[in-house]
């Protein structure tokens, strides 16, 4: 995407989202996470994602730290509403 001449914002919301979807998991995939299995990707098969290599490094950006904190404080919400949840 970033080939294409998409920003780093637009590429990793659209990357995220389809990782986000692809697991059937009761939890999400964290931002992190997510980082770490596009490197991982791109690592195994550098032909695949040819000029891939050189926009590792934003996936690691404070962009991502600050939705890992997002979605941590969404997940203890989420926690507190079940813990609750028969509370009258």
């Amino acid at each position: 995407m970033r080939q294409s001449g998409n920003e780093h914002e637009v590429s990793w919301n659209a990357s995220y989202e389809v990782i986000k979807r692809q697991s059937s998991g009761l939890f999400k995939t964290s931002p992190t996470h997510a980082a770490v299995m596009i490197t991982e990707a791109v690592v195994k098969n550098p032909n695949e994602f040819d000029g891939c290599g050189s926009y590792l490094g934003d996936l690691f950006s404070p962009h991502i730290k600050k939705l890992e904190n997002e979605t941590n404080n969404e997940e203890s919400l989420i926690q507190e509403e079940q813990k609750d949840r028969y509370r009258y």
